[in-house]
């Protein structure tokens, strides 16, 4: 959870749902190379899912582990 209490996944998904459409141009140019930055966070986001399910399973086998002895 961040500061005010969202889910940093859900403000990367925003983030790049708001990068993929994108049409914000200044003179000719697009302000961000919008498909760039939604890979990254996508990937942010996926990595950041795949580390909270090994913490959840790494929490799990202790708990095994203290409620076996």
């Amino acid at each position: 959870m961040t500061e005010n209490g969202d889910d940093i996944v859900a403000r990367l998904e925003r983030l790049a749902r708001r990068a993929e459409t994108s049409k914000t141009y200044v003179q000719e140019f697009r302000m961000m190379r919008a498909e760039g930055v939604a890979d990254v966070i996508y990937e942010a986001m996926s990595a950041i899912v795949d580390l909270r399910a090994d913490i959840y399973r790494a929490e799990e086998a202790i708990l095994d582990m203290e409620f076996k002895k």
